[in-house]
């Protein structure tokens, strides 16, 4: 009997773990999208970023180099993200 409970139990423990583990997957390739401000910008190893704001919220993305020289500071507009890249920035 207890066996049978024990294996019960780390059935569902297996069960949970797996439903968490894709919804963090899930979470984790969302594309956000929203109106930011660009607070900032810099360049780092040759990697271009900007800090955008919303709020309380802050977000450091990674850029291509046309965006980058485009864009200057303070500037709000729609804002689309993907894993920590920018998809889109339109004022």
């Amino acid at each position: 009997m207890g066996y049978v409970v024990l294996i019960l139990t780390v059935i569902c423990l297996v069960i949970a773990s797996w439903k968490r583990l894709a919804q963090v997957r899930r979470f984790r390739y969302q594309s956000k999208e929203g109106y930011y401000l660009l607070v900032h910008k810099f360049e780092k190893s040759g990697r271009y970023f900007g800090v955008f704001q919303q709020g309380e919220v802050e977000l450091t993305l990674q850029m291509p180099i046309n965006t980058y020289i485009q864009l200057q500071p303070p500037i709000r507009g729609y804002l689309q993200h993907t894993d920590g890249e920018l998809q889109r920035f339109e004022v």
